[in-house]
């Protein structure tokens, strides 16, 4: 059973910004807090697997075991994001605020479906039918040709261990599943000052566009 939420009906803005590792999501979820701060709105920020108790603990457990089975991993994510939506993205959406979001479903999709082989339309089945109905505003994938300089592959990590043959992989998925879902693929090989201006005009021009929306529909 799922509870019958949108972002839409809720209020604010719900926005993941996802991709491969070693792309500078974290940097830009920061600098498009602060900025989106400096213009005034309120904005939460949080990250998947993770962002309650319940999603740390997953969190650490996942990226701590390397053998984890694929299935019991996928149903660990996916419990934490049920808890997540319930206890952080809903009451942010209904106070009206900006939702950032470190990773979301397009990471499953990626990690779970493609490289740990369950499937795309398996694990996208699991996500519609466990999750609360709620869909993000907007999607962006950070793009690299190359992990940003500095990033280095954990020897722990479930999936980072495995070096630049799965991070091409896991890039290429990204990118076909942007094509098919519709998410918005945004340059990362470029300065972080120029990617965050970029996410940040981007995001407005979704909050002009749900205002102007509102009023259209105030007004009829």
């Amino acid at each position: 059973m799922t509870n019958n939420h949108s972002a839409k009906t809720l209020g604010g803005l719900f926005v993941v910004i996802d991709g491969p590792d070693g792309v500078g999501k974290s940097t830009q979820i920061e600098n498009v807090k602060r900025q989106l701060q400096g213009l005034g709105y309120h904005v939460t920020a949080s990250r998947e697997p993770g962002g309650t108790s319940i999603g740390e603990t997953v969190r650490r457990l996942v990226k701590d075991n390397k053998n984890l089975p694929p299935w019991c991993e996928l149903h660990l994510i996916q419990g934490a994001r049920i808890d997540h939506i319930n206890a952080l993205i809903i009451p942010a959406l209904q106070r009206n605020e900006i939702v950032l979001l470190d990773r979301f479903t397009p990471s499953t999709l990626v990690y779970q479906g493609v490289v740990r082989g369950i499937g795309v339309d398996e694990v996208a089945s699991i996500i519609h039918r466990s999750s609360p109905n709620i869909e993000p505003d907007v999607i962006f994938i950070l793009d690299a040709q190359t992990p940003q300089t500095g990033f280095e592959f954990s020897s722990g990590d479930s999936f980072e261990h495995q070096g630049m043959p799965i991070w091409r992989t896991v890039r290429q998925a990204y990118l076909e599943l942007a094509t098919r879902f519709g998410w918005t693929v945004v340059t990362a090989d470029r300065p972080k000052d120029l990617v965050t201006e970029n996410l940040v005009k981007l995001i407005a021009d979704r909050l002009n566009f749900r205002s102007l929306s509102a009023h259209e529909s105030a007004v009829h």
